[in-house]
């Protein structure tokens, strides 16, 4: 009984040991759960269909925890039509959802994607993904707010991480650049909440959003905060 005790411990041993291995080592493909992923990212994100390339268990170096990322993320529209694509994604499941026998992403993380944002006439933004169609930025965020049916009844939190905007005013011809982007949009009840942080243009000026969007009254209050500015020439020094 002792030596079959030790046995079983020794090979669990092995089994956590190999597996800590695989994650570090390149990660634990998931190929086989790609539908079931394609089903609660269709639900969750306010566009429409969703294609994956591939999904696998990793090693986040960043987060220091395994983390689930799904590659070549295709967003479609109801005709098929590819709206974006997004390089990267890393999800983390709702563990309520799960106890109720349902997949169902409660944060959704964007790694390394690079969004435009396009000044209409009418002053409006007009964002996008690069290399995809744009939407108006109010859309985006009343969809995000208001899709709360199925698998994305469980969804709280939407990230870009180490990110990239570029906004262009074409009435001017200018264009502003921010890296670095960390944004983080969270759903309660009655709002969306926005907070951020980047790096803006050539200055290497690090600014900070915070925001709130209220569908009722509808609106978007936001505050936007330069920590310090830093001379341009000390950037090409």
């Amino acid at each position: 009984m002792l030596a079959g005790l030790l046995v079983l411990c020794a090979t669990g041993v092995l089994v956590a040991l190999f597996a800590a291995w695989r994650l570090v080592s390149g990660g634990i493909d998931l190929g086989f759960l790609v539908p079931r992923f394609e089903r609660a990212l269709s639900g969750a994100l306010p566009s429409g269909p969703v294609r994956l390339g591939g999904a696998g268990l990793v090693w986040d170096a960043t987060a220091h925890r395994p983390a689930l990322h799904v590659r070549e993320v295709r967003l479609l529209a109801p005709d098929g039509e590819t709206l974006a694509v997004l390089p990267l994604l890393a999800l983390r499941p709702s563990l309520q959802a799960l106890r109720h026998g349902t997949f169902a992403a409660e944060r959704i993380e964007l790694i390394g994607a690079e969004l435009r944002a396009t000044r209409t006439p009418e002053g409006r933004l007009t964002v996008s993904v690069e290399g995809g169609g744009g939407t108006g930025g109010r859309d985006l965020l009343e969809r995000l707010y208001a899709t709360r049916e199925g698998t994305a009844g469980w969804l709280r939190r939407v990230e870009l991480r180490d990110g990239m905007v570029v906004l262009t005013d074409p009435s001017s011809g200018a264009t502003w650049s921010a890296s670095d982007v960390d944004l983080a949009i969270t759903r309660r009840p009655d709002a969306l909440t926005l907070a951020g942080s980047a790096t803006l243009g050539v200055a290497a000026a690090p600014l900070r959003l915070e925001a709130v969007y209220r569908a009722e009254p509808p609106g978007l209050d936001a505050t936007l905060r330069f920590e310090r500015m830093v001379p341009l020439a000390a950037t090409s020094a």
